[in-house]
């Protein structure tokens, strides 16, 4: 049997059309290591079909970098395989997930950034062990695995300024930062990017810090600011001095957004110059990908920004969009 079985589990609530949905999966503390659940087939909002699949195993999924003792779960999303416009076949955006409880509570998220293009299967084997998952859904009194899933509408590019940046995020006030971050936007080297990145901050939950994020090398923004789509400010420039990120009052963003009635945010970034780091012409591939090997086909494993309860087992919560969504009692 492939990595990607066609039985269908729980129910799937669609938040915004083609762009964000709830899956909820009842009696999830009742799977064991072997659980294998895919959700029903969903449309993105370019017609193109796909799905999402959990996958429970010992840790021996080829790819596997989560060292921690005991069954791992993973996530994946398989596209369909449409075809738009003729022949070409449209790839899988970039995508957040997170994993909670029917309360809300949140023990996982992720973003998979700058996914290569026309990649129809991809994922990450082993964010988070099975029992830190469980223990989340235990505590909610309802045995129920919520999975919040959203296409990312965001963008990022040059301003036309050598080393000036910004990045561009619709229906903020929706967004769940915890943490959330941007596509490539420039290389280092031949074998790293890096991209903007959101999170709450672990001291001071009030504040999101916002920094530049790359996997081999240090790269040192020099400023923010932040403005509305409409290009009104909300934060004045930032000068961070030695400091590698900038915090800003999250309530200070949303309330800036509600005062201009508008919902797009804007961040500007500048950044130094680096050893290897090329901010003069666009990001036109991406670095070279690594997968796994299924009989049921090829997977893209995925590098992207998280929170987990990795080393941290209690669940949190995150400015933005919640998970319990809009139901009055969980479905059990």
């Amino acid at each position: 049997m492939g990595l990607f079985d066609t039985a269908r589990h729980g129910a799937v609530h669609e938040v915004v059309p083609g762009r964000e949905w709830r899956w909820e999966i009842g009696n999830y503390t009742q799977h064991g290591a072997d659980a294998r659940l895919n959700s029903a087939v969903m449309t993105d909002s370019f017609g193109v079909s796909f799905y999402l699949h959990i996958v429970v195993s010992d840790g021996a999924i080829e790819g596997s970098k989560n060292a921690q003792p005991g069954p791992k779960l993973g996530f994946f999303v398989h596209y369909m395989g449409d075809k738009v416009g003729g022949d070409r076949i449209v790839g899988c955006p970039k995508f957040t997930y997170a994993l909670g409880n029917a309360r809300g509570r949140v023990c996982h998220q992720q973003t998979a950034h700058s996914v290569p293009r026309d990649t129809l299967r991809c994922g990450f084997p082993d964010p988070i062990t099975h029992e830190a998952v469980r223990a989340c859904v235990s505590q909610s009194g309802y045995d129920v695995l919520v999975v919040w899933f959203r296409f990312g509408e965001d963008t990022v590019r040059s301003t036309g300024e050598l080393g000036e940046f910004m990045w561009k995020i619709p229906r903020f006030p929706s967004v769940r930062i915890g943490p959330f971050c941007s596509n490539a936007f420039a290389r280092i080297n031949k074998d790293d990017q890096c991209c903007l990145e959101l999170r709450v901050d672990k001291k001071n939950r009030a504040q999101v810090v916002c920094a530049v994020k790359a996997r081999m090398k240090k790269v040192v923004p020099t400023t923010f600011r932040m403005t509305t789509g409409s290009g009104k400010e909300i934060v004045p420039m930032t000068k961070l001095g030695n400091s590698d990120y900038a915090r800003f009052d999250y309530a200070a963003i949303t309330d800036g957004l509600r005062r201009h009635k508008e919902e797009t945010l804007i961040i500007f970034m500048e950044i130094h110059k680096a050893p290897g780091l090329d901010v003069s012409s666009p990001l036109d591939e991406r670095v070279v990908p690594r997968f796994m090997d299924d009989p049921d086909g090829k997977y893209c494993i995925m590098d992207g920004e998280e929170m987990s309860g990795r080393g941290d087992d209690s669940p949190r919560d995150s400015p933005g969009g919640s998970l319990a969504g809009d139901l009055e009692e969980p479905t059990r």
